[in-house]
């Protein structure tokens, strides 16, 4: 199957690349051809909107990977976003959240849609930790527990918020001096409180190999993103085995979920989410205060939240639905 990623740049690191790189990769390992030059293909996939010509006699399907979600522009904004919704043969959505809140806001025109969340290739993971370039070691002299919060930092993602949560977990801690945060990604800042501001380690943007070694050496992430899709960044936590404190609104949660418990924590929101329009820089504050602790049984819940993360089982669903439309 010669297979057409428009809209994807291979050597990028943003989110929607970097999972396409590995779902190509994937597909590619299971004897099909993908590239991102528009020539000859069987089939297209189309990460959020087209940026080539695309040829309609052939079938195309969509990465929708969120839609604009302020109410200002709504319908400008969102445009091609729209417009590749309404016609292509299938729409890939990667969380419930986002199918939910695209469905209330585009409708559902009886296409075809798959929720098909991101994975990651574990033998990233593998290499990344061989290398071993990269030791907590004298951190983990200093701090019985290792906290890690990563993104790219803009209001939506809620640094302040993530700040208040480690305070929080510092004073539940018997001795209160064996928690440390560290705060990986751009556009970072220092937590105005000074009384947890020397714990607070930031590494700014890091190569792709440290971010893996050092989810591989903590303990847990903090990611309290509001409304956030499927962030990649929580797809490698934990594939690398760690648990999520997270927010109950958005497609993160659904990272954590497994049959038998959350691999992680959801905190609940003030108010419930009823999928209308929000201002992603004005995200609402939340209690931090609902966190106690995890699960005692949850490293039981381990397994079964990283294999559906296993690229190959998510390459295996993406094969199916573009077998199915040609």
């Amino acid at each position: 199957m010669k297979i057409y990623f428009d809209n994807v740049n291979f050597a990028s690191r943003t989110g929607p690349n970097t999972f396409a790189t590995r779902l190509a990769k994937q597909l590619h390992l299971m004897g099909h051809d993908p590239f991102t030059s528009c020539e000859d293909y069987d089939i297209a996939i189309v990460f959020i909107q087209p940026t080539s010509y695309l040829n309609l006699k052939k079938p195309f399907v969509q990465r929708c990977d969120g839609i604009w979600s302020k109410k200002e522009n709504f319908q400008q904004n969102n445009s091609g976003i729209k417009w590749t919704y309404d016609h292509a043969n299938a729409v890939v959505i990667q969380s419930r959240f986002d199918f939910e809140f695209i469905k209330k806001h585009f409708g559902w025109q009886k296409q075809e849609i798959r929720i098909i969340g991101n994975g990651i290739d574990f033998q990233e993971i593998i290499d990344a930790n061989k290398k071993n370039t990269l030791s907590l070691k004298t951190l983990r002299s200093n701090y019985n527990q290792i906290l890690v919060a990563s993104s790219n930092w803009h209001p939506q993602k809620r640094l302040d918020v993530n700040y208040e949560l480690f305070k929080h977990i510092r004073q539940q801690n018997i001795k209160n001096d064996n928690t440390c945060l560290i705060v990986m990604g751009s556009n970072a800042h220092l937590p105005e409180d000074k009384t947890i501001r020397p714990h607070v380690f930031m590494t700014g943007d890091r190569e792709h190999e440290d971010c893996l070694q050092i989810y591989s050496q903590s303990d847990y992430m903090l990611h309290m993103c509001f409304g956030d899709h499927m962030p990649n960044t929580v797809c490698e936590a934990v594939a690398c085995g760690l648990p999520i404190i997270c927010s109950n609104v958005g497609g993160t949660k659904e990272i954590i979920y497994t049959s038998n418990g959350d691999f992680g924590f959801k905190i609940k929101e003030k108010e419930n989410f009823r999928f209308d329009l929000f201002d992603y820089d004005s995200p609402p504050q939340v209690d931090v205060i609902q966190f106690k602790r995890f699960d005692p049984k949850i490293d039981q819940f381990k397994n079964e939240a990283q294999q559906r993360l296993n690229i190959k089982f998510i390459a295996k669903q993406y094969e199916q639905l573009l077998l199915s439309l040609i």
